[in-house]
């Protein structure tokens, strides 16, 4: 996945400004996908020198002039190339990352640590199913645009795999917690 591909994406259905570009991102696309708008600019002119996008600078009166960026055939054509291709096995999971590290942790803090991951993950979940509640349901596809369709997919795939990742945590910090209560137990028992 890249950051350029989903800013084709965004830039599929309307042209917009590297400002309107970010909105779309904190209001439908973070639940899946996070980034600044720094690189969401950087991306624009990498994008932009490649000819998947042309530049159109845009005249306000109340505001600085505004650059508004259009898809170009080339730029459509790599979004329907990249929609196509198999989606890449790289996994990124920092998650992952500190678990595997985890022995070089103390116990108690790492138990602590995956906890307030869980609780945030918990507090995203709610967050997602609360945008659920406020769109139609997937039960009536057949009165949804194509658009929010795939909307609606991605956020569904969002709320499964978060409600999978906590049911893991309460699996693995349950048993992290036993771990350390037999090590303490352990430690305390007379030599």
């Amino acid at each position: 996945m890249s950051l350029k591909h989903f800013i084709l994406g965004v830039l599929a259905d309307e042209p917009l400004s590297g400002y309107d570009i970010h909105q779309r991102f904190e209001a439908n696309i973070n639940h899946f996908w996070t980034t600044t708008q720094t690189q969401i600019y950087r991306t624009l002119h990498a994008l932009h020198d490649l000819g998947w996008l042309t530049m159109e600078v845009v005249e306000q009166d109340d505001n600085p002039n505004k650059k508004v960026y259009h898809l170009t055939p080339e730029g459509r054509a790599e979004l329907r190339h990249w929609l196509a291709t198999p989606v890449e096995d790289v996994m990124r999971a920092p998650l992952a990352g500190r678990i595997y590290f985890g022995a070089h942790a103390d116990l108690d803090a790492l138990i602590a640590a995956l906890e307030a991951y869980s609780l945030g993950t918990c507090q995203h979940i709610s967050a997602l199913e609360g945008v659920q509640a406020a769109v139609p349901s997937l039960d009536v596809l057949e009165r949804i645009d194509h658009q929010q369709l795939f909307e609606l997919l991605s956020l569904d795939y969002g709320v499964h795999i978060l409600h999978t990742e906590v049911a893991w945590l309460e699996e693995w910090i349950m048993r992290l917690r036993q771990l350390a209560a037999r090590r303490a137990a352990a430690s305390d028992a007379p030599p």
